[in-house]
């Protein structure tokens, strides 16, 4: 899914690559739950850019569960018949309480 040349912010400001993004996820922790909301995507011909919402949770070492909501930028480009992930900026996002 990740195109070879693909690059990425995460919310730290950190730049990473695919072999890089590979070998973090193989050690990344065990998320309980993680999901995705896809808020819009616009298509430039063989190109396009999607964002939207990552919720994720997980328990951490005392076993208290920690949760984040993340905001993404995703270029995707059509190589070779199938998309894929070119570039991805993501920031922490606080939302709204409801109230």
């Amino acid at each position: 899914m990740l195109s070879d040349d693909y690059k990425a912010v995460n919310f730290r400001g950190v730049v990473s690559t695919k072999a890089n993004e590979i070998a973090t996820a193989k050690e990344d922790r065990d998320y309980a739950e993680m999901k995705g909301d896809v808020m819009s995507v616009t298509l430039f011909g063989d190109s396009a850019v999607a964002s939207g919402l990552i919720d994720a949770s997980w328990r951490d070492e005392q076993g208290k569960t920690q949760q984040i909501t993340v905001r993404f930028l995703a270029v995707l480009r059509r190589q070779k018949g199938e998309w894929k992930l070119v570039a991805t900026q993501s920031t922490r996002f606080n939302k709204p309480s409801n109230g």
